[in-house]
C-alpha cells in the first residue's frame, strides 16, 4: 500500500520540501525546489513514476472504500511504534490528516 504516500508527501512538503526535492529529485524530477506551493505537482510526479515502474494500484483497486478509512486510521495507532512516529512528524499527523491522506488514496491523484 504505497498509494498513501503520494499524499503523505503532499501534505509534508510544505514543511520539508528543499529535503524532499533533493531526495526524490532522481525519481519526481530535478525540476522541483521545495517551494510549498509545488506539493501537489510533486505527488503527481511521484504517482506518475510509480505508474511507470507498475505500480499504480489506488486502494480501491484492493477493494477498500470511504467505509474501510476509520478502521485504516485505527490500524495506524495499533502499528506498535506509530504513534513515536506521528509524534516526530515534520506535521501535526492527526486523525483529521490521516483520514486525508487514506481518503484521497482511494483514487488517483487530480
Amino acid at each position: 500500500m504505497i498509494q498513501p504516500a503520494l499524499f503523505l508527501m503532499e501534505s509534508i512538503w510544505p514543511s520539508v520540501g528543499g529535503i524532499l526535492a533533493k531526495i526524490m529529485g532522481p525519481i519526481i524530477g530535478s525540476k522541483f525546489t521545495g517551494a510549498a506551493s509545488e506539493a501537489h505537482a510533486a505527488a503527481m510526479a511521484l504517482e506518475a513514476w510509480l505508474a511507470s515502474v507498475g505500480i499504480g494500484e489506488k486502494l480501491c483497486d484492493f477493494g477498500f472504500t470511504a467505509a474501510d478509512v476509520p478502521k485504516l486510521v485505527s490500524s495506524v495507532h495499533a502499528c506498535p511504534g506509530m504513534d513515536g512516529l506521528l509524534a516526530i512528524a515534520p506535521v501535526k499527523a492527526d486523525d483529521d490528516l490521516i483520514t486525508s491522506i487514506f481518503t484521497r488514496s482511494l483514487a488517483r491523484m487530480e
